[in-house]
């Protein structure tokens, strides 16, 4: 048996098929082998991923681009004090929803998310 049970893979699956109903460009980035060029995708897609709470989909990220961390956490550290940015990534995230519904949902949410966030002070720790 590999590093992962069964029950882990299955929910990392669903939550990759969440990801790709939204959009398929991210798709492609997640499920394709890793790019140096695409770190700052990665860094928005794990910024994605943890907003929605999807942790296994920021695991798979974080073990992707492991050999670059540093660079990944220098992305991640980019963003402070950028909480516009972020807010950006987000909502074009949400506008790519093609099921009214389920778009719906995730703009209210993120409504919600947000006023927790001290936008003056934004740092990633914070999502």
């Amino acid at each position: 048996m590999g590093v992962f049970d069964n029950d882990y893979v299955k929910k990392l699956e669903y939550e990759f098929e969440q990801l790709a109903f939204l959009n398929a460009d991210d798709a492609k980035i997640l499920l394709k082998s890793y790019k140096k060029a695409n770190m700052d995708e990665y860094v928005r897609l794990a910024c994605i991923a943890k907003v929605f709470g999807y942790n296994r989909v920021l695991i798979k990220i974080c073990a992707t681009v492991e050999r670059d961390m540093d660079k990944f956490i220098e992305g991640l550290n980019n963003l402070k004090g950028n909480f516009a940015l972020l807010d950006c990534w987000i909502n074009n995230f949400i506008s790519a929803i093609k099921k009214e519904e389920v778009r719906d949902l995730a703009a209210e949410y993120w409504e919600q998310f947000k006023q927790q966030i001290d936008k003056e002070n934004f740092s990633v720790a914070q999502i």
